[in-house]
């Protein structure tokens, strides 16, 4: 799974949107795709943060079967 992009990123590409730029300026000024941004822009817009969602990996399920025979 990808790292999520770093807080202070998010928080600078909305200041360069707040600022004036537009989505096709600030996305080739930061290398980040126009639909992050509009993504970036929405979670602002509806929760007020700009910090990355937690990632939650659920955990596997073993492929081992029988331990005593695997040992």
């Amino acid at each position: 799974m990808a790292r999520p992009y770093s807080h202070d990123l998010r928080q600078r590409a909305l200041n360069l949107l707040e600022q004036g730029l537009s989505m096709t300026q600030v996305s080739r000024l930061l290398n980040i795709s126009r639909p992050t941004l509009y993504k970036w822009q929405h979670k602002y817009e509806t929760t007020g943060s700009t910090a990355p969602s937690p990632q939650i990996i659920p955990p596997q399920p073993s492929n081992i079967t029988d331990w005593k025979k695997f040992k």
